[in-house]
């Protein structure tokens, strides 16, 4: 037995949207204004559009980055309080789950369950994994909770 999930509309009200490119903290179109349909790959219909980056919002993405590195927004923080941002990620992750696995069923072609209940939840337990690690430094591999008969890896 199969199960049809609509998506929501505010995903689809999302989606009817250019989506913009994130520099510098900031959406921003194209610098020069070209964009690119998104497909379902399940139907192969147009489900959005997107801002397609050039070389120079490349590089202004990659400058950005490097003033962010340098001047140590992240590294600038203490262990645990990069650890609370990690752990408020999965959070997020998790209060979002429905629209993240809608996207995902739309993006990948995948069904909403395996994302819903699979990959996205997996996704949380990985920030909060790593939200722990903060504050702890040693050289061993430990194993995360997994989809059944699957093979993930922690280094």
């Amino acid at each position: 037995m199969s199960t049809i999930h609509s998506v929501s509309s505010a995903v689809t009200g999302r989606l009817a949207n250019v989506q913009p490119l994130l520099i510098d903290g900031k959406f921003c179109p194209a610098s020069d204004a070209t964009t690119c349909d998104v497909f379902d790959p399940s139907s192969g219909q147009v489900v959005s559009t997107a801002a397609m980056a050039t070389k120079d919002d490349t590089l202004a993405a990659i400058r950005a980055a490097r003033r962010s590195f340098d001047a140590g927004v992240w590294t600038g923080l203490t262990p645990a309080a990069r650890g609370k941002i990690l752990w408020r990620i999965g959070d997020l992750i998790e209060e979002h789950a429905d629209e993240i696995a809608e996207l995902e069923m739309i993006d990948a072609g995948k069904l909403f369950a395996s994302a819903r209940h699979g990959e996205i939840p997996f996704a949380a337990d990985c920030f909060r994994y790593y939200a722990g690690w903060c504050t702890k430094i040693e050289g061993v591999t430990k194993d995360l909770s997994t989809i059944p008969d699957q093979d993930f890896h922690i280094y």
